[in-house]
């Protein structure tokens, strides 16, 4: 009598297909998760500038010193995201961005200008999209991309003829901010 041969498993071709499956939806899963990780940074900032601002522009109100850094000021009056640690060189978050606060003396009115660095591409890109509002809401004057200084910027944010600033209502267009935005770039925001 012959035995009848019982096949129990999956084929070589089986087990293949299913790992490439596997493999794609991993692929997929990765990309997604580095894409939530890279929204969540940016809105991070974001959230971070606009919260500093804010509060920044109640403390500078009571600012008697001279034209300057301001970030020893703030961090005294604490008033800067609790995200944010302070250093004497400004404030950095978890993502090592870095914010300089400086106050530009502009005939007896009050200017400050957030400096933040070590933003990538991608950061800069949106945050030259967000809406941080008009001098009446906001106290936001202006915003530019890539100067040398945080003084260079707050003067070419008050002329506001540089083709890298955007003064509110107007904006830098996409592909003028595709050119300004690298890795590394510093954006300037001035508030009042």
């Amino acid at each position: 009598m012959k035995k009848k041969c019982m096949q129990n498993g999956r084929s070589m071709i089986e087990m293949l297909g299913v790992l490439a499956i596997i493999g794609i939806l991993t692929v997929g899963g990765f990309n997604l998760v580095m894409k939530a990780q890279t929204h969540q940074k940016i809105n991070e900032v974001t959230d971070n500038l606009t919260t500093l601002a804010r509060k920044v522009r109640v403390v500078a109100r009571d600012y008697t010193g001279a034209a300057g850094s301001l970030n020893s000021y703030v961090n005294t009056g604490r008033a800067f995201p609790d995200s944010l640690e302070y250093s004497s060189s400004g404030f950095t978050d978890r993502n090592d961005i870095t914010y300089d606060i400086q106050y530009i003396s502009e005939g007896g009115a009050i200017l400050f200008v957030i400096g933040v660095s070590g933003l990538t591409t991608e950061m800069c890109m949106n945050m030259v999209n967000a809406n941080y509002g008009n001098k009446a809401t906001s106290g936001f004057v202006g915003m530019s991309i890539g100067d040398a200084d945080i003084t260079a910027a707050a003067t070419a944010i008050q002329a506001g003829t540089a083709n890298n600033v955007a003064i509110p209502p107007a904006t830098i267009t996409l592909d003028k901010a595709a050119t300004l935005c690298t890795d590394g770039v510093a954006m300037y925001f001035a508030f009042r």
